[in-house]
């Protein structure tokens, strides 16, 4: 109690608390929270960051495929040295002699040309099959491959076997720096695909000139690849032409000729015959 003044004055006592941590169960909490909101704020920045690059790897990565696919069912190199198998395949060169029959006049020119359709039929066969083969191997991680000396492709175990194709990207692309994209450790991104193949034979005669004409028979060959895991990449389908046969063919001189270029071209005279 004081006084002042004649009045007397009361001066409030005041209770200091002494300041209690948090727990430990609480501070564990919360640092287990911020940690994983930090955590999938950062996968979800590098997740964006990185998948242009991916995508850009993964159409890549298909169209290099289909063009071994393509290389490996028209290769010179037959299915039983690649997978030990009993069944031999005959020699691509030999098949092509076997397509067509080519029939030739007195003077020694090709007249016509007749296609065996049991042997396109059962050398377009071999070829899907082989190229299916491929794929297969190639989606399941179990094959390394690699092109020779004669554009033929080598096939040797993998390995590293795993499912689909693994591409590896530095973390610091993420960065999109590019001073920066080469650093951080490389993550392993397994890519699951998804492929087709279609082999068609087609035959094109083209005319030289009034007696000659170009007659080819080559594979119309397609391949279909798809990145359907980390994400749906659709790739541009592979087409290939493979010529497997190509002859010229000669007529006779005809006695009238027209081009056949409009109505109101004047009609050649006859040739007379000696």
């Amino acid at each position: 109690m004081l006084y002042k003044g004649g009045f007397a004055m009361f001066k409030p006592y005041r209770r200091y608390r002494k300041r209690r941590n948090l727990p430990f169960k609480h501070v564990f909490l919360i640092t287990i929270i911020l940690f994983s909101i930090f955590t999938f704020v950062g996968l979800g920045i590098i997740d964006k960051s990185i998948t242009p690059s991916l995508m850009t790897i993964a159409s890549t990565q298909a169209d290099q495929i289909g063009s071994y696919a393509i290389n490996y069912g028209i290769g010179k190199k037959t299915l039983n040295d690649l997978t030990n198998d009993s069944a031999k395949l005959d020699n691509p060169q030999n098949i092509t002699k076997q397509l067509a029959t080519i029939k030739y006049n007195q003077e020694g020119y090709p007249v016509n040309v007749t296609p065996n359709t049991v042997a396109i039929t059962r050398y377009m066969t071999e070829t899907e099959n082989r190229i299916q083969w491929f794929l297969r191997m190639v989606e399941g991680g179990n094959v390394d491959f690699s092109n020779s000396e004669l554009d033929d492709v080598t096939i040797k175990e993998n390995p590293k076997k795993h499912n689909g194709v693994v591409a590896e990207i530095p973390l610091g692309e993420a960065s999109h720096n590019a001073l920066l994209s080469n650093l951080g450790p490389r993550v392993p991104i397994n890519m699951e695909l998804i492929s087709d193949v279609k082999v068609n034979v087609v035959s094109k005669v083209t005319a030289l000139d009034i007696t000659t004409n170009y007659y080819r028979l080559y594979l119309q060959v397609r391949v279909d690849i798809n990145v359907i895991i980390p994400f749906a990449v659709k790739a541009k389908p592979i087409i290939r032409n493979v010529p497997i046969f190509e002859t010229l063919v000669k007529g006779p001189v005809p006695s009238y000729y027209q081009d056949g270029n409009g109505a109101h071209s004047t009609p050649a005279l006859p040739v007379p015959k000696k």
